[in-house]
């Protein structure tokens, strides 16, 4: 079965290959990005905390077609706290694979639209014991296969700044909880964001691009109703996050 480390690698070595003629068309990301994520699951409150991470990726980018591999990687800082003494830690990578056409019918304003395929994995340890949340506590396991679709629409304010909008849906087309050594199947269902991305190029170096994007992000991992081989019923609810953060990339442009 092919990994997602192995998917990730194709797949830029693929942009990296087709960039080779692309001049000035291939572009390489890399920042940071700071959340505060509140989970809703089984608990009778949600739980909230602080999570950080990285965001990284390809572009190829040809007159009319791009094409983007992304990935992003979220960590706790630490426990996320809920009511009574209610603790929890998680985990979340998202890769995504997108196609798009840019549109430019003025010179003060561009427009992309894309397609693609995501995988999506979350973990969610409840109530651990130490600290590190990384001993004891039922560990869930979350893995989604998605079709990302938005669009991003950019005003130029200035000859080298921008400000846009970018919101995007995904739903799901696959979903699978592990738990307790079991594999069990939990519906589909679906998650969106919304980015408010201002971009700068450097005056000295144009080949150097700074975004400061803002974010809302919500996710929902749905929920298991379904027998065991001994006809026992296993109910697990749908676990529901959202994000609101603020990430920093610098975009680098071959």
């Amino acid at each position: 079965m092919i990994t997602q480390k192995r998917i990730l690698t194709l797949t830029m070595l693929s942009l990296l290959f087709g960039s080779a003629h692309a001049g000035r068309h291939f572009k390489f990301y890399v920042g940071p990005h700071l959340n505060y994520m509140r989970l809703k699951f089984n608990n009778p409150n949600q739980l909230g905390g602080c999570t950080t991470g990285v965001t990284s990726g390809l572009v190829f980018m040809k007159k009319w077609f791009f094409a983007n591999v992304d990935y992003e990687g979220y960590f706790n800082t630490g426990l996320m706290h809920g009511a009574l003494c209610q603790t929890g830690k998680v985990q979340e990578q998202l890769l995504a694979l997108r196609l798009g056409a840019n549109w430019h019918p003025y010179n003060c304003f561009s427009l992309n639209g894309y397609l693609g395929v995501g995988f999506d994995r979350f973990l969610n340890r409840q109530d651990p014991s130490d600290e590190c949340g990384e001993t004891d506590g039922l560990l869930y396991k979350y893995t989604k296969l998605t079709i990302p679709l938005g669009f991003c629409a950019d005003w130029h304010i200035t000859d080298n700044s921008s400000v846009g909008l970018q919101p995007e849906w995904r739903p799901d087309v696959f979903a699978r909880l592990h738990v307790l050594c079991e594999n069990l199947n939990n519906e589909c269902n679906n998650a969106f964001r919304i980015a408010l991305p201002f971009k700068h190029t450097f005056k000295r170096n144009d080949h150097v691009r700074l975004y400061v994007a803002p974010f809302f992000d919500w996710n929902r991992f749905g929920k298991v109703c379904q027998t065991d081989c001994n006809g026992n019923l296993i109910s697990i609810p749908a676990l529901t996050r959202w994000d609101l953060g603020v990430r920093l990339v610098f975009c680098f442009q071959f």
